[in-house]
C-alpha cells in the first residue's frame, strides 16, 4: 500500500490533557489535518502532536477563542496555516496528543492520518 491509496484514519479525541495514538504496525503515517470543535465556549488553546520526547514533533496548532459550536482546522486556510511541522510519522511510533487552553471550555479534536507502506 502506498500513499496513492493510503489507509486513512480519523482519530477522535477529547480536548483534554493527553491522549495517545498508535498506527498500524509497520506503517508510516502522514499527518493530514487537525480539527478542533468547541462544545462549550473555549478560551484560546494549542494542540500539539508529537512524541514523548518531543511534544510538537509533528504539529503545534494554535487557535483563538471559540464560541460554543465553533470549529477550526489546520487546512482551513485561515487558522495557523503552518501548524503542521513535519507530517511524516515514522512506523511504529506512539503519537502523543497534548492540548492546553486558557482555562475554560471543552471540545473534541479529530486528527486525520494516512498510513502506508
Amino acid at each position: 500500500m502506498s500513499y496513492a491509496n493510503p489507509d486513512r484514519r480519523f482519530y477522535s479525541v477529547p480536548v483534554a490533557d493527553v491522549s495517545s495514538i498508535q498506527g498500524p504496525k509497520g506503517k508510516e503515517g502522514r499527518l493530514i489535518s487537525i480539527h478542533v470543535a468547541a462544545t462549550t465556549t473555549f478560551t484560546s488553546g494549542t494542540a500539539k502532536i508529537g512524541t514523548a520526547a518531543n511534544d510538537d514533533a509533528f504539529a503545534s496548532f494554535a487557535f483563538a477563542d471559540l464560541a460554543d459550536t465553533d470549529s477550526v482546522c489546520t487546512d482551513d486556510g485561515v487558522t495557523d496555516t503552518d501548524a503542521i511541522i513535519d507530517p511524516v510519522i515514522p512506523a511504529d511510533t506512539q503519537v502523543e496528543v497534548t492540548t492546553a487552553n486558557g482555562g475554560a471550555g471543552a471540545g473534541n479534536m479529530v486528527i486525520i492520518i494516512d498510513w502506508a507502506r
